[in-house]
């Protein structure tokens, strides 16, 4: 296990003191988490951004009714 403290400042005046270290030397291979493909995370980011424009959308939609409908009222 290993333990680290930093001190937070400027750039300059950054300080790190390690209290700990652990290492492997059993030869065993490192496991990364996954990572996907740029064209998937791609592929996500723009349906996420599709739906958000939709959305938006609808939202405006029916802003614009709601006030719509206000405006009669007050007219009438």
């Amino acid at each position: 296990m290993s333990a680290a403290t930093v001190t937070a400042g400027t750039p300059s005046n950054m300080s790190v003191t390690l209290t700990d270290w652990a290492y492997d030397d059993t030869g065993a291979k490192i496991i990364a988490g996954a990572i996907p493909e740029p064209g998937s995370a791609a592929l996500a980011m723009g349906g996420a951004l599709v739906l958000g424009a939709a959305g938006l959308r609808q939202w405006r939609k029916r802003k614009s009714a709601t006030a719509k409908n206000v405006g009669d009222l007050i007219a009438s």
